[in-house]
């Protein structure tokens, strides 16, 4: 853990602050996705792209639960919420319309909170407050 920690990452940046030494400090993937889902390919963006729903569900899925699967990481940010302009990544069209069910959206984004809560000592609502 120490040499990851110690490696540079994305864009050329180190995975912690310079000059701070990992003591066990909570982790976080500050952004994370970028799965596009369009009408329009010609004209909008995303890291990858999803030519369907299902599959925009599938990926995010086995994205989201990789990161649950991380006993290290404290949470995660995904990029982003709604599509904006060119960047057709959002979680929702740009109309705020989900792209998928929002009931799947949020089982994949929830993982096993309970399991997880449970771990830390907490019941699955007191995070919540």
């Amino acid at each position: 853990m120490p040499q990851l920690l110690q490696q540079v990452g994305p864009a050329g940046r180190l995975l912690t602050l310079e000059g701070y030494e990992h003591r066990g400090q909570p982790l976080m993937v500050t952004e994370c996705g970028g799965i596009a889902f369009a009408s329009d390919e010609r004209y909008t963006w995303g890291y990858s792209r999803s030519i369907s729903a299902p599959e925009f569900a599938e990926r995010y899925d086995a994205l989201i639960g990789t990161l649950h699967r991380l006993p290290l990481l404290a949470g995660f940010c995904y990029t982003q919420f709604a599509d904006t302009y060119q960047e057709a990544n959002g979680l929702l069209f740009a109309d705020r319309t989900p792209k998928i069910p929002i009931e799947a959206i949020h089982a994949a984004t929830a993982g096993k909170v309970d399991a997880r809560m449970q771990a830390l000592g907490l019941s699955s609502t007191e995070h919540l407050v």
